[in-house]
């Protein structure tokens, strides 16, 4: 009896040590001896959040995204550098990284002084799949995954000449969902680009190790989030109105705060995080279960249907 309870005393204070260990807060500029970071998706709530967080932690932010009036309305109250990159995921990718190039050079920043990129670009969509033609499926993709690979395909490549020159790490950070765990109906698509970006991060996370810290995380839905107010989640968003007043009631309980602390603290430990009870709950349920019996039962889920009614 003795020898158990040593035993669980000892499991105990192992996971207190960790826990302690993974919730430490890290100093990016000294951890990857750099000044700049890029955040794509820099206006939506989470992006304009983490903008926030990074520039009063003493570093000099790009912030990228498509819409030039929001880019120019992000507050800088601290004194580092914020430089904006207007740039379309909806458009060619293939002209990201000669615009990314060009706007370097432009701005007088030395490509080996940025050392951590958060890829954070994403919408939401909630369809039905029959619903929707083609090309709407594959703009959609475009934006939601292929515009994770664009941005891999880049910074991988910027940051292993920073390791090969400079002997400095760095870190790929992708923002995932608790949609990878939960293929809930009429989310097929949002289902089916984040369990793309999760694939991707850690397969280049094992293939990257020695060179460059990848993280992927996966929050549940937070306040204040933009996600509902997207034109692809229009259907969802005019029933929820009706039937909860979602404008006065926050249906999400995560906040920006705690899902970028998480982050933050993270990088370099982990190559994938689960954040919020949600997606915790969803992905111990599929790691038992298997995606047979959780496909069957979120199939059975019907509430939503009375969206389409």
């Amino acid at each position: 009896m003795k020898e158990i309870f040593s035993c669980l005393i000892a499991l105990i204070t192992i996971c207190i040590i960790i826990n302690k260990w993974l919730n430490k807060k890290q100093n990016l500029q000294i951890k990857y001896n750099c000044s700049w970071v890029v955040v794509t998706g820099s206006t939506g709530g989470l992006g304009s959040a983490l903008v926030q967080k990074l520039l009063r932690s003493n570093l000099n932010v790009i912030a990228v995204d498509y819409c030039a009036d929001k880019l120019s309305q992000i507050p800088n109250n601290s004194q580092n550098k914020l430089v904006a990159l207007q740039f379309d995921f909806g458009s060619d990718l293939s002209t990201f990284a000669c615009k990314f190039d060009k706007f370097l050079l432009s701005n007088n920043i030395d490509r080996q002084s940025v050392g951590v990129c958060f890829s954070n670009a994403g919408i939401g969509e909630f369809n039905k799949f029959d619903a929707t033609s083609f090309e709407s499926k594959r703009q959609y993709m475009q934006i939601n995954f292929n515009s994770h690979l664009a941005v891999s395909d880049y910074f991988t490549k910027l940051f292993l000449s920073r390791s090969h020159d400079k002997k400095h790490k760095s870190a790929l950070i992708f923002t995932s969902s608790s949609a990878v765990y939960a293929p809930c109906p009429y989310f097929s698509l949002y289902h089916t680009s984040k369990t793309a970006v999760t694939s991707l991060a850690v397969a280049l996370s094992t293939e990257y190790r020695k060179n460059i810290d990848i993280l992927v995380v996966h929050p549940s839905g937070f306040a204040k989030s933009n996600f509902m107010y997207q034109q692809r989640m229009k259907p969802l968003y005019d029933f929820v109105v009706k039937t909860r007043n979602y404008g006065n009631k926050p249906l999400k309980q995560l906040t920006p705060d705690l899902i970028i602390n998480r982050m933050l603290s993270r990088i370099g430990k982990l190559n994938c995080v689960l954040i919020g009870k949600g997606t915790k709950t969803n992905a111990i349920f599929q790691s038992i279960f298997g995606r047979n019996v959780t496909g069957y039962v979120w199939s059975c889920f019907k509430t939503l249907d009375k969206v389409f009614e």
